[in-house]
């Protein structure tokens, strides 16, 4: 272990050397805590540390970075706004770690604006976060012309405004500062269309993480195989290649570390595109966050209690159906519900679709008709695809208040 260890140091301050002939004005100091290959944390680590809060010490530190904000407001489709999807499933999100006293949370915005406390921060620390952004990607530039960091550009995404990226350099600058254990983005996926009042084709989640070349990459791979899990199990994964793999590196987005600049682990989820339908009705739109929501944090847990993922944990369930529920009917919270019992039950989407091709809509169609007869043949009752008095009485059974 000595032999390892030792020889780990020299090729550190041989690359230190290296960095400093190739660029004489990079600044070393600036780089502590992220260094190329050298893990920032372990998955041990941080396990051991989320034991101790669990024994009332220090908690585990978690910064929610809904994406976007009011200058900058990302996607929109019809009246349905990608900062107001981010906030509202990101304020879900802070809800649920404030209920766990294992966890301190801070969200970085809302509804009213930036978090007074990073607001302030931005503006007092301007000068120094943009020297940090300027000694990182100084630090990537040099180090990449030695060859011993590779580019890696799988996606090309979006620039973000000047003053955007500022903040979000900001964001990682303070995160290191205050040594936050795991940092969420928040975001809701759209393509480019002809004509853009028209739904897109595509569906589903995307997990980003850091580029493994990264000191905050191998925990963040962890933690984001865990979230995957719990989040496939209601959500489809976009059907875009390369997102098809479902949990993609990156080494540009500023929020995972772009320029190797954030020592925490850090996910960055794209939970849907902002076109598809359960968007469109704020009472559907309202359960269906708050699900993503619960899924994301459950997957997180999982991975800090080193535990298999629990089965039937929803945050739409237990439910109450007053009504029949049939062909045609449209966002409307009771077959959202209806859809997510089936998919408890195995049934949705039905035998022979995707998640992607029956996603979780709160919209009654084929693939909940064809769901509904299943259940109704497993419970035997009579396969009309219509959830009538007999049929909704045996849901109540199951998953009813």
């Amino acid at each position: 272990m000595y032999y390892v260890h030792r020889h780990a140091i020299y090729l550190l301050i041989l690359l230190c050397a290296l960095i400093i002939i190739v660029d004489k004005n990079f600044d070393m100091r600036s780089q502590s805590g992220s260094i190329f290959f050298v893990d920032s944390t372990t998955v041990k680590k941080i396990r051991a540390e989320f034991e101790t809060a669990k024994k009332g010490g220090e908690r585990i530190k978690v910064l929610i970075v809904p994406g976007h904000d009011k200058e900058a407001g990302g996607a929109v489709f019809k009246k349905v706004s990608e900062l107001g999807l981010n906030l509202e499933l990101g304020g879900k999100l802070e809800e649920l770690f404030l209920t766990d006293t294992r966890f301190d949370v801070t969200l970085a915005q809302d509804s009213k604006g930036y978090n007074p406390m990073l607001q302030t921060y931005f503006t007092e620390k301007n000068d120094q976060i943009l020297e940090f952004r300027r000694q990182k990607h100084l630090g990537m530039y040099s180090i990449q012309k030695t060859g011993l960091v590779q580019s890696n550009v799988q996606v090309q995404h979006n620039n973000a405004p000047g003053d955007t990226v500022t903040k979000l350099y900001g964001l990682n600058m303070w995160a290191n500062e205050n040594g936050i254990d795991l940092v969420i983005h928040i975001h809701f996926n759209d393509t480019a269309r002809k004509n853009v009042r028209s739904a897109g084709e595509n569906s589903g989640f995307a997990l980003y993480i850091p580029d493994h070349q990264y000191s905050n990459a191998a925990v963040s791979k962890n933690i984001a195989q865990n979230v995957y899990v719990r989040l496939f199990d209601r959500f489809p994964q976009s059907d875009v290649p390369p997102e098809k793999d479902g949990i993609l590196e990156d080494q540009q987005l500023i929020g995972l570390g772009a320029s190797n600049s954030l020592d925490a682990p850090s996910l960055f989820i794209e939970y849907a595109y902002i076109y598809e339908p359960q968007f469109q009705s704020s009472v559907v739109r309202k359960l269906w966050l708050h699900e993503a929501a619960l899924q994301t944090y459950l997957g997180i847990v999982d991975f800090f209690e080193n535990r298999e993922r629990g089965v039937g944990e929803t945050a739409v369930l237990p439910y109450s159906w007053m009504q029949d529920l049939s062909m045609g009917i449209k966002n409307h919270p009771d077959v959202l519900a209806l859809q997510i019992a089936l998919n408890l039950e195995g049934l949705y989407p039905p035998q022979g679709s995707t998640k992607n091709d029956c996603p979780l809509t709160g919209i009654f169609f084929e693939c909940t008709k064809r769901a509904v007869k299943a259940f109704q043949k497993k419970y035997h009752l009579e396969a009309s695809g219509i959830a009538e008095r007999l049929t909704r009485a045996q849901l109540h059974i199951l998953y009813g208040k």
